[in-house]
């Protein structure tokens, strides 16, 4: 079998090994920094020089970073539901868009998590920062009532932080089950209409500007909090830089592109903070850092009037050479910036060009935890990449079978070694009104493809015509991934190259 031969079961024995052995005595804490909309471009590490980005690039520089590294979604909730459960967001009811503001619950009850991993094995976890998975069972959520379930029934000790994207009503925080700030009597609610809401029943209302250094503090706290000798998992979600572009009054004009590189400032500040935070803890040394985008950056080219058209004129690409932006199938809206250190174990310095994906964290920290995942805690669709972090894995040998990730109107592209091919199929009959108005404009990408990324990382020659057999190959391996609903039990190599 392609991904069980003698070189890998040596690799996988020798991180076992590793991870039994930190397991057994001095168990890893974890850090994993999701930022909002991060371009595969705009970080030093990734080729920017008009945004700097120091501490970012501090991590790249003491450990790994990933040259291709998808986001299993090019659009919000479907990568951050992947990255916390191992599963595809496209297994669930969602096939299209993302999962609205005032949704439900978007986590089965009872699916391990990233945070359900960590507590069990007596770690202290935390998430702070924009969650997007829903709160409650109801259709819609009541904000007056206890928010469960919620982040905490999702494995988290501690959650503060937003419901949704830093631009969506209701203007709150939550914190545990609860809406913070609240007024006393009153109800926490919307009046009006969209696009006009108004919140009310909170005092202060949440500030946009002010709202990304607010849960950066409370992740610096929750650092500071830690019992000693207790490992700890944060998971440190950011709103920079997801639209609107509002960089506190430190940030203003700080970088050489206008406010959309000054929001990126920011968070490389609020990452500096946390690596402040773990240093002055004693802990650096004995802590993975995990840090990546939930998708693309949103490049709109250089004319309008977002922030983004301004950084573009200025002459800073988003996502560098790659074609596309957030929302669509391309490389410019699925592939990210992967980046992980942990001292002594992960070699400094280096890069691999692996083909991963964020639906794997899960599987990779729990192998190096050395947590046994039971016969019911299924993480259908994740990989563990630890033999490549640690150096164990051949290098002309992938870690994991073919990735797959999808746009925000259900496009489906499979990426297999130095190729990738992009599905037709029939559109989704459900698919969001604002995301048929935005079709066209996103390329027309529902037609065959097949593109030879080692010659073509710009996707300009759609060789289809003469690979339709690569066409047909992978197609065919995405209708076994439906049809099985799941990654795992059967053997890549019977879709032979």
């Amino acid at each position: 079998m392609k991904y069980l031969n003698k070189k890998w079961a040596t690799a996988w024995v020798a991180t076992f090994l590793m991870s039994t052995a930190f397991g057994a005595s001095r168990s890893p804490n974890v850090v994993l920094i999701l930022a909002d909309d991060l371009g595969y471009g705009d970080l030093g590490c990734y080729g920017a020089t008009r945004i700097k980005t120091p501490n970012i690039d501090r991590i790249a520089k003491t450990g790994m970073r990933f040259t291709d590294a998808y986001a299993p979604g090019a659009i919000c909730s479907p990568s951050r539901y992947a990255i916390m459960t191992g599963r595809y967001d496209w297994r669930t009811g969602e096939k299209c868009g993302v999962i609205n503001w005032d949704a439900p619950y978007h986590l089965e009850p009872g699916r391990p998590t990233l945070g359900t991993l960590f507590q069990n094995s007596g770690y202290r976890t935390g998430y702070f920062g924009k969650w997007h998975l829903g709160f409650g069972m109801r259709h819609t959520v009541d904000w007056d009532k206890p928010l469960m379930p919620g982040p905490l029934e999702a494995g988290f000790d501690s959650f503060y932080g937003l419901p949704a994207n830093h631009e969506n009503v209701p203007y709150i925080y939550v914190e545990g089950h609860a809406v913070v700030d609240r007024i006393p009597g009153e109800k926490v609610r919307l009046e009006g209409t969209h696009p006009k809401w108004e919140t009310r029943g909170v005092s202060p209302l949440r500030d946009k500007f002010e709202c990304g250094p607010r849960v950066a503090d409370k992740a610096v706290e929750f650092i500071e909090s830690v019992p000693e000798g207790q490992p700890f998992f944060l998971y440190y979600s950011s709103v920079e830089p997801h639209i609107p572009i509002t960089p506190s009054d430190p940030f203003k004009g700080s970088s050489e592109c206008g406010p959309y590189g000054d929001f990126i400032q920011q968070l490389d500040h609020h990452v500096g903070r946390i690596l402040s935070a773990l240093e002055a803890k004693g802990v650096m040394d004995n802590t993975i850092i995990l840090f990546t985008s939930d998708n693309g950056g949103l490049y709109v080219g250089e004319s309008g009037t977002l922030p983004h058209a301004e950084a573009a004129r200025k002459g800073h690409r988003i996502n560098g050479e790659l074609r596309g932006r957030k929302h669509v199938i391309y490389e410019g809206g699925v592939r990210v910036p992967l980046i992980a250190s942990w001292a002594g174990n992960i070699p400094a310095g280096t890069e691999s060009a692996q083909v991963v994906s964020g639906v794997d964290i899960i599987a990779t920290l729990g192998e190096i935890i050395g947590y046994p995942f039971g016969h019911r805690e299924y993480i259908e669709d994740s990989f563990s990449i630890a033999p490549v972090l640690l150096g164990n894995q051949p290098i002309d040998e992938p870690v994991r079978p073919p990735v797959v990730s999808t746009s925000a109107i259900g496009t489906f592209m499979i990426r297999d070694g130095e190729y990738k091919v992009i599905e037709e199929r029939a559109l989704i009959p459900q698919l969001m009104e604002h995301v048929k108005r935005h079709y066209d404009g996103w390329g027309g990408e529902n037609s065959k493809q097949v593109y030879k990324l080692s010659k073509d990382i710009t996707e300009e020659q759609n060789i289809f015509v003469e690979r339709q057999d690569v066409y047909d190959r992978l197609t065919a391996y995405l209708n076994r991934l439906r049809r099985d609903g799941s990654s795992k039990g059967f053997d890549p190599a019977d879709y032979p190259k």
